[in-house]
């Protein structure tokens, strides 16, 4: 009866060592995921406020001078076919 009763006892501090080990688990994954979370809170407060701040700078610039339309080359002036040829044969 001795042995039945360590072997229960040896049985009961494994499974209560094994939940004590699960709580810590999940409690390291939840700080983990509060981390997490702090986190991509901040950086989306700070990339709202960088956008915010680009907007203003935009809005506070001067407006561009309007472009003037680039001016067209002249065309190439055409050559005759009769030319081609007789530049060609020399």
């Amino acid at each position: 009866m001795s042995e039945f009763r360590n072997d229960l006892e040896g049985r009961r501090t494994r499974m209560a060592k094994r939940a004590e080990q699960a709580a810590q688990g999940r409690n390291e994954a939840a700080a983990e995921a509060r981390h997490v979370e702090e986190n991509t809170q901040r950086l989306r407060a700070l990339r709202l406020a960088k956008e915010a701040a680009d907007r203003e700078a935009v809005e506070r610039e001067p407006p561009k001078p309007a472009r003037k339309p680039a001016r067209r080359k002249p065309a190439a002036k055409a050559i005759k076919v009769e030319e081609l040829n007789a530049e060609d044969d020399g």
